[in-house]
C-alpha cells in the first residue's frame, strides 16, 4: 500500500469513523427536510447516480466481474429506493431480490454535505458513485457467490455464513485501495464522509494482510457461522435458528398490521410502523425461508456439508492470492 494510501487509512480509521458512529442515527428535522428539498430540485439525481457507478464499476480493474453481473442483471442490477422495509435509514447500499438496492434517502444526504461544499448535483453524482464504488462491489459480490453457489450446488446456503462476508470485505478493500489510487482528490481532507469511514478501517486492516480483515469481519458479525469451522451438526443447528427467526417475521408483521388497522394508542401504532419499515419484510423474508429449508436439506449429509465447505474454501483462497 501507497504511503498516502495508509495514511488515509489510518486517518479514517482512527477519526472519521468514530465520528460516523455517533452521527449514523435516524435523520433530524431539519436534515430530513434538506433531503427533501435537494430531490424535489434535483429530481434526475437517484438516475445521475446509477449511471455514474455503472462507470465506475466498468472503469475498475477490480469491478470487471461486478461490472458484468450488473449488466447481466438489467432490470435489477442497480435500483435507487427509499429508507423503508428495503434497506435501513443509514444504509446506502443492500444485496436483495437478486440485485442491489441503493437508498436514496442516505446518498442524497451526503449529496447536501457535498453542496455545502460547493458542489452541483452532476458532480455530487459523480464523487458519490466513486466513494460508493467499494460499498456497491462488496454487496455484489453477494449476489456473484449467490449465483456461483446455485451453479455449484444447487442451493443458496450464504445466508449467516462469516466466509460469504468476508469474501465481500476483501471486495471491499480492493476497490477502495483501487478508487483511492486513481482519485485521491475525493479523498482529501475537505471531501471526507460519512460513507468514507468504514473504508478507513477496512484499508488500515488490509494493509496488515486478508487475515487481519478477515478478524475484522468476525468481530464485526459475531453471530455469523464459519463454515469452514463449525462442522456439519452446529450449522445445520444455525439454519434450524435462522428458520425461527424468519417465521418469527411473519408472525410479528401480522400482529402490527393488526394494530395499524385497530389500535389508537399513538405509541403502539408508531412501534408497530417503524418494525413494518424496517427490512426484511415479509415478502422477503419468505424468500429467505425458502433458501433456508432448501439449504438445510442438502446440509443433512456429510457430502453436501463438504461441498459447501469447499466451495468457500476455494473461494477464499483465490481471493487472497489475488490481492
Amino acid at each position: 500500500m501507497s504511503r498516502l494510501l495508509l495514511a488515509f487509512a489510518l486517518v479514517l480509521a482512527g477519526s472519521l469513523g468514530v465520528r460516523a458512529q455517533v452521527r449514523l442515527g435516524a435523520a433530524n428535522d431539519s436534515e430530513a427536510d434538506e433531503i427533501q428539498r435537494y430531490i424535489r430540485e434535483n429530481p434526475d439525481f437517484g438516475s445521475a447516480f446509477t449511471r455514474e457507478c455503472e462507470n465506475v464499476l466498468a472503469r475498475l480493474e477490480t469491478t470487471r466481474e461486478h461490472s458484468a453481473f450488473v449488466s447481466r442483471r438489467r432490470e435489477v442490477g442497480l435500483v435507487i429506493t427509499d429508507t423503508g422495509h428495503d434497506i435501513k435509514a443509514r444504509t446506502a447500499a443492500r444485496y436483495a431480490r437478486g440485485g442491489i438496492l441503493l437508498n436514496r434517502t442516505y446518498l442524497v444526504s451526503q449529496a447536501v454535505e457535498l453542496e455545502q461544499r460547493g458542489l452541483d448535483a452532476a458532480r455530487a453524482a459523480e464523487f458519490l458513485a466513486w466513494k460508493a464504488a467499494p460499498i456497491i462491489a462488496h454487496e455484489i459480490r453477494h449476489g456473484i457467490v449467490e449465483e456461483q453457489m446455485r451453479r455449484a450446488l444447487g442451493v443458496q446456503c450464504g445466508a449467516g455464513v462469516l466466509e460469504d462476508e468476508i469474501l465481500a470485505f476483501y471486495d471491499n478493500a480492493r476497490v477502495a485501495k483501487e478508487a483511492v489510487g486513481l482519485r485521491p482528490d475525493l479523498w482529501e481532507e475537505g471531501m471526507l464522509l460519512d460513507i468514507d469511514a468504514q473504508n478507513g478501517t477496512i484499508l488500515a486492516r488490509w494493509n496488515e494482510g486478508p487475515q487481519a480483515l478477515a478478524e475484522l469481519v468476525r468481530e464485526t458479525y459475531p453471530t455469523k457461522i464459519s463454515v469452514r469451522e463449525a462442522g456439519e451438526k452446529a450449522f445445520l443447528r444455525a439454519l434450524k435458528k435462522d428458520e425461527g427467526n424468519l417465521r418469527d417475521i411473519f408472525v410479528q408483521t401480522a400482529r402490527d398490521e393488526k394494530i395499524l388497522k385497530t389500535s389508537t394508542d399513538p405509541a403502539e401504532r408508531e412501534r408497530a410502523q417503524a418494525y413494518l419499515d424496517s427490512p426484511p419484510s415479509a415478502a422477503e423474508a419468505r424468500v429467505l425461508l425458502k433458501n433456508n429449508l432448501e439449504c438445510a436439506a442438502a446440509m443433512r449429509s456429510a457430502e453436501g456439508y463438504e461441498g459447501l465447505r469447499a466451495f468457500y474454501v476455494e473461494r477464499l483462497a483465490a481471493a487472497r492470492k489475488g490481492r
